[in-house]
């Protein structure tokens, strides 16, 4: 893969995360201060217990903020790729983007909130739900790809690793069964076997953290041992940000989340540019 090319995928997330702001942007605008209220007129919506009188009275904050770090992370993470590390040849950092785009699509619950207040069609408001449903296997997947490049994986034709990614993330986001008459604490339509994102988020954890500390064990560099913790941040703070349901997994996911990007990012274009 050339670097005019890693380039391009870079840039290519970076508008798509600009794009899923402006959607939302948009929705809310359109909804107006009822998007902080309204999430309570949601079929299933959890009604919010032991919160702070903010998260009580406005039960659409904790969603809403979420969604807005989620954005303002993925679109800060694709900038530095596109017009900092462009030129690091990391497929590690390569997969890297395809999480932080799928992160940035988290906004989108605003324009899933905005269908259900106002009605929008089934097709289109299952279609958000969708569509995050296969951003989060995407970014859950490409993490987790990303980590097999340091233990040695080696594929001639890139595209068989990323087709495969692709692939997957789409057939368990479009094959998942969504019950479209409640929501969850994400403003999203609640999905069936949802212990099934779990487990495969687990395992995805526990195999990259292996593969960067396995990979610091055959190579002697120590930062890999940093990139693991920052890989097992960065997977724990993603999913407490998608889960929105309190002020503490809000704080503490975007926390983690960003001390978890800072020694990921930092230790993985450290070892690749003394090669």
């Amino acid at each position: 893969m050339t670097i005019s090319s890693r380039t391009r995928t870079y840039r290519a997330c970076w508008i798509l995360a600009l794009a899923f702001a402006a959607v939302s942007a948009a929705s809310f605008l359109r909804i107006g201060s009822e998007a902080l209220k309204a999430p309570t007129r949601l079929p299933g919506f959890p009604t919010p217990r032991s919160q702070p009188a903010i998260a009580s009275r406005y039960p659409g904050v904790l969603p809403v903020a979420a969604g807005v770090l989620c954005s303002v992370y993925g679109i800060t993470v694709l900038s530095l790729l596109s017009f900092r590390y462009s030129r690091t040849v990391s497929m590690e950092l390569y997969f890297f983007a395809f999480w932080a785009l799928a992160l940035s699509a988290e906004i989108l619950r605003i324009e899933s909130l905005r269908g259900a207040l106002l009605d929008a069609s089934f097709p289109e408001r299952s279609l958000v739900t969708r569509l995050l449903l296969t951003m989060r296997f995407l970014g859950t997947f490409s993490l987790f790809a990303g980590s097999l490049y340091s233990v040695g994986f080696s594929e001639d034709r890139q595209s068989v690793p990323i087709g495969a990614v692709l692939l997957a993330s789409l057939a368990l986001g479009t094959g998942l069964p969504v019950n479209t008459g409640t929501f969850g604490s994400d403003l999203l339509q609640r999905v069936g076997y949802a212990q099934l994102y779990g487990f495969l988020s687990g395992a995805c954890l526990l195999g990259a953290s292996a593969n960067y500390a396995l990979a610091a064990r055959m190579t002697g560099e120590g930062g890999y041992k940093l990139a693991a913790l920052g890989s097992a941040l960065i997977f724990v703070g993603g999913l407490a940000l998608r889960a929105s349901r309190s002020p503490a997994s809000v704080i503490l996911g975007a926390l983690g989340l960003t001390a978890g990007t800072a020694l990921f990012l930092r230790k993985i274009n450290a070892y690749y540019l003394w090669l």
